[in-house]
């Protein structure tokens, strides 16, 4: 067990400092973003033509005077979406930077302030405190007493293992997720154009601050 977490100390070390949008950018990134900061602007010629027909008929919820102030802040947003995304992802890098740097290396962190003092002297009895016990007649008592022990270091060392193996799944798939959130970003303030598409708008904002300030979150407690 302490070499499983050992392991996964020095992997989640490792898999948490890898930065989700290195400075020199991800051309597969780039490229897919591009390719809808193209279709988004496009589909403004379409909301021209919504907000043209709203006034006609008076439908004042996507009339002209409701929509354009949004519609040129939205306009201008979508072609800087990229370097918005990438600011945020920015800061909660350099957050987890401060903490990284307060806790160090994973596997020597847990190894002084767990795996020693759980250990050393304390989980198992010694040979001489056994026969000290056994000459007393409760040789029963240190059995059970060592039972206990094992079984709740049992359960903390499992309950440890599955906290780090789920931080370090999560601390991976939290990168492609980012991703992809970038990638579609310039659809999600072309949506916040019109009052049917801002739920989508703000559950995107929803997702990708949550899956930014996951791990500093984590690295905090």
């Amino acid at each position: 067990a302490g070499q499983i977490i050992g392991f996964l100390g020095e992997a989640l070390y490792h898999i948490v400092n890898i930065r989700v949008y290195p400075a020199g950018g991800v051309a597969v990134i780039d490229e897919s973003w591009k390719i809808m900061r193209n279709f988004a602007n496009m589909f403004f010629v379409v909301a021209l033509i919504v907000m043209a027909f709203a006034t006609i008929f008076n439908i004042t919820k996507y009339e002209a005077r409701a929509l354009f102030p949004k519609f040129l802040i939205s306009a201008l947003l979508i072609n800087f979406s990229l370097v918005l995304g990438v600011l945020v992802i920015d800061a909660s890098q350099i957050l987890s930077n401060t903490f990284l740097v307060s806790i160090g290396n994973f596997s020597n962190r847990l190894g002084e302030s767990f795996i020693n003092s759980s250990i050393d002297g304390e989980l198992l009895p010694t040979k001489e405190a056994i026969d000290k016990i056994a000459g007393s007649g409760g040789i029963e008592g240190a059995v059970f007493g060592t039972l206990i022990r094992l079984i709740f270091a049992g359960v903390l060392f499992f309950t440890l293992i599955f906290s780090l193996l789920t931080a370090a799944i999560f601390s991976i798939i939290r990168i492609p997720i980012l991703w992809a959130l970038l990638v579609v970003s310039p659809i999600a303030w072309m949506l916040n154009i019109f009052p049917a598409g801002q739920g989508i708008y703000k559950k995107w904002w929803s997702l990708f601050i949550g899956w930014n300030m996951f791990l500093p979150i984590f690295l905090f407690f």
